[in-house]
């Protein structure tokens, strides 16, 4: 749920845009579904790693984690 997450709207604004204009690129190139996919397997990656990493973190927010996958 991290990635739902935003610490602000200008945070939520950033990701969104950035989101938007990659996943546009890589919905061209493999599809609608690949892509919801796609996106939706790193977020439970990122999820995943940063449990199992045990990382000192007190919290995580936002999509940059699936922008930079």
């Amino acid at each position: 749920t991290g990635s739902l997450a935003h610490v602000s709207g200008a945070h939520l604004l950033a990701n969104v845009l950035a989101l938007l204009a990659l996943g546009a690129m890589v919905e061209r190139a493999r599809g609608a579904r690949r892509t919801a996919a796609l996106c939706a397997g790193a977020a439970a990656l990122v999820g995943a790693a940063l449990l199992a990493l045990a990382l000192p973190m007190t919290r995580y927010a936002g999509l940059s984690g699936v922008v930079h996958a």
